[in-house]
């Protein structure tokens, strides 16, 4: 039966080339990420960072090359890089003064 449904669902997209986000409404298991490694058989956490690793050393050099114009921009790039260098959580380590949400009572 899945085989059936996979066939099915390969010959819409193939002959009516679907937009992605319609492709989505009508399929939305193809959004987890085991199911679409089931299908295509790509494990696409550990090809994005296999690639990562193949271009890190050039970005590296691109990065420590690049001349930073002015102390605003040595300080904003420091403090985006502190807490990747102390294994802190990205998401909610820096506040801009502009987020008024969470604010203490």
């Amino acid at each position: 039966m899945m085989q059936t449904t996979f066939a099915l669902q390969r010959q819409t997209i193939v002959k009516t080339c679907p937009p992605v986000k319609e492709l989505m409404e009508l399929w939305p298991a193809l959004k987890m990420e085991s199911e679409f490694q089931r299908i295509t058989n790509q494990n696409l956490p550990n090809t994005f960072y296999s690639e990562l690793d193949r271009h890190l050393p050039r970005l590296m050099t691109l990065f420590r090359q690049k001349e930073f114009h002015g102390i605003h921009t040595k300080h904003v790039t420091v403090l985006h890089a502190l807490p990747v260098y102390l294994r802190e959580d990205v998401s909610g380590f820096l506040r801009t003064c502009m987020d008024t949400s969470d604010e203490p009572e």
